[in-house]
């Protein structure tokens, strides 16, 4: 019973850390906020089932992100989804948005960018704290 009181813990503090940042991730994909509350339960249920919430907090919030913006692929016909959706908030997070959108490592982004890991990891640092801010203006406005 005590490991099932733990995962439960760990999927509540999941859900109350990056619930905001994955629904607003969802609604800017979606074209109805029915739709986006579907795409964070069914992405809480891929969570769960791939034991996402056990890894290291370093890689989940980038898994976190990444299993939202599959899921609402999975979920919503072509024709349902918003016309060349961008996220908006990786606009202004240039680390985050070539490795979320991009699809490009840390490695690579160091050397198209003149940079040592440890600059990448402060800036892509700075650029969680800015996602997690949006993520929590955009639960108030709900």
């Amino acid at each position: 019973m005590d490991t099932l009181n733990h995962i439960y813990k760990t999927l509540e503090y999941v859900y109350d850390k990056y619930s905001p940042m994955m629904f607003g991730i969802a609604l800017q994909i979606s074209s109805t906020e029915k739709e986006a509350e579907q795409i964070l339960i069914s992405t809480f249920q891929k969570i769960h089932n791939q034991k996402v919430h056990e890894q290291s907090h370093s890689g989940l919030c980038v898994k976190l992100i990444k299993l939202t913006i599959e899921t609402a692929c999975e979920q919503l016909p072509s024709r349902r989804k918003k016309n060349n959706f961008k996220l908006k908030q990786f606009q202004q997070l240039p680390i985050l948005h070539e490795l979320l959108c991009e699809d490009i490592s840390i490695k690579s982004f160091c050397k198209q960018n003149n940079l040592t890991r440890s600059q990448a990891m402060k800036s892509l640092h700075v650029e969680f704290l800015l996602l997690f801010e949006t993520g929590k203006q955009t639960k108030r406005n709900f």
